[in-house]
């Protein structure tokens, strides 16, 4: 199935302007993994029932010329043509090699499952590539980027990478450029020695905003972020406003052996990942941390061999001393609250030293539900922002706003 023209425009205004004589937008209405009967005619149809697959809607799209779109509704698409290693979406993972734009009703309502049969999607270094509102899980394969393996220019939004397995990256592999914009990165999983269960970042460049990363599991390193230089090449990477927790033996692990890295974190948490938050190996360019809370870890809060081993803009919170670089810099227990809202995040609780503890000219503009900064926290009278992923709001004792969460 393929409309243009009217629906097309739409689509462009709510998702950057593209040419419409070069767009096309494939419908996908079957679940089944079937493969497109004539890729290139511009038609998404499958053989026999003529139904549009998603893998038939992607193969239709690396062959039309020009940057398309795949219409996503709410069901459970689950890869099942098995064939690793086959790079044109036939078999195995979904290839993507030309522009596109996929877009879901909700990660909790559209779900991409590799089955574990391979990884999910393998993005190729083709101008911009966009996932929006779907789930990408159970992905595995032998490699790396057992949910996503991206070599170019990709965004997601609303997207939530789960219960992948791989090598290393397993949620996210990325070389190339990547933002993920209030997305879940959860429950990924590896043994290899590569690290990064959650994304390793290999000599590129990674934005995560007002985004959530917990639960995710290495033997090694890079329990929620691994940043690895590749060859000379420099690993950017930007946290802004995100949560970092609950991830194995690490939050984030920056390594400057291979060549430079850059680390820069910026009104984010990052809260009990085992061993250690913020871990930076080498000598180099000392992580930036600013605004932010790195707390309650078993071995230190931060650990870098950097010379000084933070910088930053200061107005940071660490619990153990380890982290602390400006005189601004708090030590102390942040009294963080349980996981609510969506993405993830940990509010502060009643009696927090990071309520009010920013700076209104350092900290972000939002927090990592979107909410404006500054609140009046500590009800002095001042509005000063709060360290951290979230902003504070009129709390009770257990740390919600109230029973009903779904404003959140």
């Amino acid at each position: 199935m393929k409309a243009t023209n009217s629906i097309v425009i739409a689509l462009m205004l709510g998702l950057g302007a593209v040419s419409v004589a070069d767009a096309a937008l494939f419908i996908v209405n079957e679940t089944l993994d079937n493969v497109d009967a004539t890729p290139g005619n511009g038609v998404c149809a499958v053989p026999f029932s003529g139904n549009c697959s998603l893998r038939a809607a992607v193969q239709e799209a690396n062959a039309w010329p020009g940057k398309d779109f795949i219409q996503l509704p709410a069901g459970y698409f689950q890869l099942t043509r098995q064939g690793v290693g086959e790079d044109f979406a036939a078999t195995g993972d979904l290839d993507i090699l030309e522009e596109v734009v996929i877009f879901g009703a909700g990660w909790e309502k559209t779900v991409v499952s590799g089955g574990f049969i391979d990884r999910v999607f393998d993005v190729a270094a083709v101008g911009l590539v966009e996932l929006y509102y779907l789930q990408v899980r159970y992905g595995s394969v032998d490699d790396l980027g057992g949910g996503i393996r991206a070599e170019g220019n990709l965004l997601l939004e609303g997207v939530s990478l789960f219960g992948n397995l791989a090598h290393g990256g397993v949620g996210l592999e990325n070389a190339g450029t990547t933002t993920l914009e209030s997305c879940e990165v959860a429950y990924n999983y590896t043994t290899s020695t590569n690290g990064g269960a959650g994304i390793r970042n290999i000599g590129g460049s990674l934005t995560v905003r007002r985004s959530s990363i917990h639960h995710n599991g290495s033997t090694n390193q890079g329990g929620g972020i691994y940043n690895y230089a590749n060859v000379g090449i420099t690993a950017v990477l930007l946290v802004d406003s995100s949560t970092i927790s609950d991830n194995s033996p690490d939050g984030i692990y920056s390594n400057n052996s291979n060549g430079p890295t850059q680390t820069t974190v910026v009104g984010s948490t990052i809260a009990d990942n085992g061993n250690w938050g913020l871990r930076n190996l080498s000598s180099g360019t000392p992580p930036v941390v600013t605004c932010s809370i790195v707390s309650g870890h078993s071995t230190a809060d931060c650990n870098s061999e950097t010379v000084p081993p933070i910088s930053g803009g200061g107005f940071n919170l660490n619990q153990d001393g380890s982290c602390s670089y400006a005189p601004t810099d708090l030590v102390g227990n942040p009294l963080l609250g349980p996981f609510a809202g969506s993405p993830l995040a940990r509010a502060p609780r009643l009696g927090s030293p990071v309520i009010d503890g920013g700076a209104n000219a350092t900290c972000p503009v939002t927090d990592q539900l979107g909410r404006m900064r500054p609140l009046d926290g500590d009800r002095n009278g001042v509005a000063t922002s709060d360290i951290g992923a979230l902003e504070d709001v009129l709390l009770h004792a257990d740390g919600f706003e109230s029973g009903d969460l779904s404003g959140w």
